[in-house]
């Protein structure tokens, strides 16, 4: 049967990769993929591709996507970072027949955190170095004396050995204890280990002996296989550099306890030191180690054997491939590697942005951009089908980029492009007047054709300059209707003589009754939120108006823009009637989302809170107060007939609409079932969608 072995995390383990290309022998592919396009082991593999940091929220999707694109039928993770992670998304790769060779949640998090795996070995009955999780108890400790120097400290959770020292004396340790706790929220441990960061570092007693390195294997169900040792002779970076090959029965039978106690997946890298005839168990590391090549070199072919339990094979028929044999020495040394990176490595002239940092920094870099233009509103906004991508272009001093969540057209090998709820569409900066668009025209059709991309839609915004300038020719656009703009810019007197009178009326009467505050406490959200879900439900309105409570909560709880929700409190009864949430960035201000309870209708709230902010927003000295428009963008219904009696300030609302391939696009419109034209668009999407109240 033909493997297609996906390595994720591949970075410098080009042994595996070559090791495993050696195994399949011409029948799959060893494909590679690192956040580094430059990484070694990408040169090395059949098939290398680029992907997010393990914490972007499209990592997952991202690795999805390449194990349909290359009938992936394996992965196997080099990372320890990332072991937590795959386990925990197993199902979303098996539910498409892809295997992932990583043990269960509850052995990765054993091995990763060290503290567990102190206690996992003392439970076992194992011998293991004393541990201790504060400097307090360290301290204790050593003036009791149960510990002595030197010491060990390290991350809880860590890998690679970052972050390990051996201080000698107590001003050492004291002063190794509080480097590292500030090294590591710097570092990539500082993600794993925020959680608890109190208590992210250990401080253990050094043993002195013969240290050794262990594959202890269990099969793909979890039975154990066999455990190969090695002695390390020497160590550099954290990895084994020179190692002899041992067989010893004592280490054996400690590897096979532990791999029937873990049961873990596939081959777990450990070390052991051997003091005084005693063994000691130190690191359960659940995945391939920068040991394995000494192990494979003195005679276990762990790469076909993988490969014959892919094939269902059983144990008993793999013999022929483990002729381990002790007293190999072996040596790690480098070798210089040319690597061929694609242009787009060296000219970023246009790229498709994925990951957050990237992202911020583009729109820090273009200055003048709203909330619906950052990752973050994507990240909350998207599907679980969607992936947020930043479209950037730069040509000498003039920077172009559009947002989009990129989705898959189900039951095809096509995509599509759409836009986030609310006002998105390009930003820019320094376009020209009279702007020659048509080299960034080829950039991006090239783009789109590149992924199967068939069509692109956005809601354009009112208040970003040069959105049509960039977008000419490009498709069509389409005038949906008006929004309205309260002018903030004028003085507070002046912008009252624009309101309409009767309005006035019931916003003074309003004031009387009700006092206004801004939410502050996750009950103070609650309310709002389930004050809207009333609203809604009163107005009838589409399913896809119920924003997720975790939609809600995102969008309040962040420093990337500023998110504020406005409640409007019955004066006789103490109760939040209302609420408006209003979110600002580089001076725009938006109406977002609002409701008002049913038995307090008469008292006119929102209109109060509308009015509060209009005042707040032109004392902080912002440009715009968008109040948006009528349901789907008409000028003719109540809904924009209510923001009108606040301004007659009306901008234009567009859409973007672009067919890229209309072959295909036309053939996905007739395959389902579609015979009347409407305005609907993508028209082969003709159902429920946000086509659009705003």
């Amino acid at each position: 049967m033909k493997q297609n072995i996906l390595f994720t995390c591949a970075g410098r383990r080009n042994y595996l990769i070559n090791y495993f290309k050696e195994a399949l022998n011409g029948n799959g592919n060893v494909i590679a993929v690192d956040q580094d396009l430059l990484a070694p082991a990408l040169v090395d593999a059949d098939i290398a591709v680029q992907v997010p940091d393990i914490y972007d929220a499209s990592y997952i999707s991202k690795l999805l996507e390449i194990t349909k694109t290359y009938s992936v039928t394996a992965i196997i993770s080099l990372n320890d970072l990332e072991l937590p992670l795959l386990s925990k998304n197993k199902s979303i790769f098996e539910k498409e027949g892809v295997k992932v060779i990583i043990s269960d949640e509850n052995a990765i998090d054993i091995g990763f955190d060290k503290l567990k795996t102190f206690n996992f070995i003392k439970k076992l009955g194992l011998n293991t170095p004393k541990t201790f999780t504060s400097l307090d108890s360290a301290l204790k400790a050593i003036r009791d004396g149960e510990l002595e120097f030197p010491l060990v400290l390290k991350p809880r959770w860590g890998s690679a050995s970052i972050g390990i020292e051996f201080p000698e004396s107590f001003e050492e340790l004291e002063l190794s204890y509080k480097l590292q706790k500030m090294k590591i929220e710097k570092t990539i441990l500082g993600e794993v280990s925020k959680h608890d960061i109190e208590h992210s570092i250990l401080i253990q007693e050094k043993l002195n002996g013969n240290e050794y390195g262990l594959d202890v294997v269990n099969d793909l169900e979890g039975n154990y296989f066999g455990t190969f040792a090695r002695e390390k002779l020497s160590m550099r970076s954290g990895e084994t550099d020179k190692a002899i090959s041992v067989i010893n029965k004592n280490i054996e039978k400690l590897g096979e306890k532990l791999a029937r106690a873990l049961k873990h997946i596939g081959s777990m890298d450990c070390d052991a030191f051997l003091v005084n005839g005693t063994l000691y168990l130190l690191e359960l590391n659940p995945r391939f180690g920068g040991g394995y090549p000494f192990s494979h070199e003195a005679g276990v072919n762990l790469a076909a054997i993988y490969i014959e339990w892919l094939n269902g094979e059983e144990n008993k028929n793999l013999l022929k491939y483990n002729n381990y044999k002790s007293g190999f020495i072996f040596s790690k040394c480098d070798r210089l590697l040319k690597i061929k990176a694609p242009k787009s490595y060296f000219d970023k002239s246009f790229e498709a942005i994925t990951l957050q940092t990237d992202w911020l920094n583009f729109l820090k870099e273009v200055e003048n951009y709203d909330f619906y233009h950052t990752y973050h509103y994507h990240l909350i906004s998207k599907s679980e089908h969607e992936t947020p991508v930043l479209i950037t272009y730069k040509e000498n001093d003039i920077l172009i980029g559009i947002p989009f969540l990129i989705r898959n057209i189900p039951n095809t090998p096509y995509k599509d492009a759409t836009c986030v709820y609310g006002y998105s569409g390009p930003i820019s900066k320094n376009i020209p007047t009279g702007f020659d668009n048509s080299r960034f025209i080829n950039e991006i059709f090239k783009y789109f054709k590149e992924n199967n991309i068939i069509s692109v839609f956005s809601r354009l915004n009112p208040y970003i300059e040069n959105q049509h300038s960039i977008l000419n020719d490009i498709g069509f656009l389409t005038k949906q209707g008006q929004v309205v703009n309260i002018n903030i810019q004028l003085d507070l007197k002046k912008q009252k003589t624009n309101i309409q009178n009767r309005l006035k009326t019931y916003i003074n009467n309003t004031r009387r009754n009700c006092s206004v505050r801004f939410a502050e406490t996750n009950e103070d959200i609650q309310d709002f939120i389930n004050i809207y879900y009333e609203n809604m439900d009163r107005v009838g309105a589409k399913k896809l108006y119920y924003f997720s409570e975790h939609y809600f909560y995102k969008l309040f709880n962040t420093d990337v823009f500023k998110s504020e929700i406005l409640l409007a409190i019955d004066n006789e009864s103490g109760e939040t009637i209302a609420g408006c949430q209003f979110i600002t960035t580089n001076g725009i201000v938006q109406y977002h989302l609002s409701g008002t309870k049913n038995n307090y209708l008469h008292l006119n709230p929102t209109k109060l809170l509308i009015d509060d902010m209009r005042i707040l927003a032109t004392q902080r000295g912002h440009k715009y107060f968008n109040l948006g428009g009528g349901l789907g963008g008409r000028a003719d219904d109540s809904l924009f007939h209510f923001k009108s009696l606040f301004s007659k300030d009306f901008r234009d609302f567009n859409l973007w609409k672009l067919i890229v391939n209309q072959d295909v696009y036309n053939e996905l419109v007739a395959k389902n079932g579609i015979t009347k034209a409407t305005d609907y668009f993508p028209l082969y999407r003709a159902i429920d969608d946000l086509n659009v109240n705003l």
